[in-house]
């Protein structure tokens, strides 16, 4: 499908530049059966690749692999074709909506070997501001299945799946919290950003009697994270607005903290958490006020320069 290729190229016009053209790939999957949550991420930007997959699992501590350097990316229009080698670590990640994607890593703490279907249309937002332009391409209802080592351990793993591609002109100072959760029936993304071209939003899915007759619905724009307490992640946070009325409850947490220098970090300073989150309360579609949960999926909290 348009818009999942890599957009970003290479400049030195970055870090220096207030504003530059960034680009990220995430995919998650909750697992029912395990009540495991499996995510990854791609983040492209002018001077700097990264890579990170996490396994959280009720109870115990995340299991990760991660790598900086440059991505090589050979995908065509419409197609992402990433891999990235090391020492340590190999990664692969290839397909498209049409066909499915692939992922493939192999790491001494974490290998996972993943393939995710698209089953629902993807929402698309694309916004011009002038100065600035981000486009947001993401898919809920992914159909996930596959097998995750962490050393002499495996796990297999199977269920529903969200996938997206972000891309634009993101400032090099910038925060937001973000949540995308689903169950079979409700999908539902909301983002709160803040800062220069800060892009709000939120969004539900519902399949409706049948998959021929679900829709996305567009609800009010200004979602409010709000904390039930002083330690963010010990407690439940609230998710409210005109349309929201919902309570999201931690399951487990992973803080990735990046500094570039680490002593000194001019480069990147930045701290990023991401939550496997269930979600329950109320969203009001077209009017009417409906009961969900629990959802399953990913909050995250960004804020730093990058």
């Amino acid at each position: 499908m348009r818009y999942e290729e890599s957009r970003v190229g290479r400049s030195l016009a970055w870090p220096w530049a207030k504003s530059g053209r960034k680009e990220w790939w995430y995919h998650g999957v909750h697992d029912p059966a395990s009540g495991a949550y499996f995510s990854f991420f791609f983040i492209r930007m002018p001077l700097m690749d990264s890579f990170r997959c996490i396994l959280f699992r009720p109870g115990l501590p995340t299991v990760q692999a991660q790598w900086k350097g440059w991505l090589c990316s050979r995908g065509g229009v419409g197609q992402i074709n990433l891999e990235a080698k090391s020492a340590s670590l190999h990664v692969r990640f290839s397909g498209s909506a049409e066909v499915g994607w692939n992922l493939l890593v192999e790491s001494p703490d974490l290998s996972a070997d993943v393939r995710s279907v698209a089953t629902l249309p993807p929402f698309l937002r694309r916004e011009e501001q002038f100065q600035a332009d981000y486009t947001l391409l993401h898919f809920f209802g992914n159909r996930v299945e596959g097998m995750i080592r962490m050393g002499s351990q495996k796990l297999s793993i199977r269920g529903p799946g969200y996938g997206d591609h972000c891309f634009g002109a993101v400032p090099r100072r910038s925060g937001w919290h973000w949540l995308a959760v689903q169950d079979e029936r409700y999908s539902l993304a909301v983002l709160r950003n803040v800062g220069p071209y800060a892009q709000n939003y939120a969004q539900a899915y519902d399949v409706g009697p049948s998959p021929e007759s679900g829709r996305w619905i567009r609800l009010d724009p200004t979602p409010l994270f709000e904390l039930e307490s002083e330690d963010p992640w010990n407690a439940p946070w609230k998710l409210g607005g005109a349309d929201l009325d919902l309570e999201v409850e931690i399951l487990s947490v992973s803080a990735l903290p990046e500094r570039i220098p680490p002593l000194l970090p001019v480069v990147v300073n930045l701290d990023h958490e991401e939550a496997h989150v269930r979600a329950t309360g109320r969203v009001r579609l077209d009017g009417n006020w409906r009961d969900v949960g629990p959802l399953h999926g990913v909050l995250e909290r960004h804020h730093g320069t990058w």
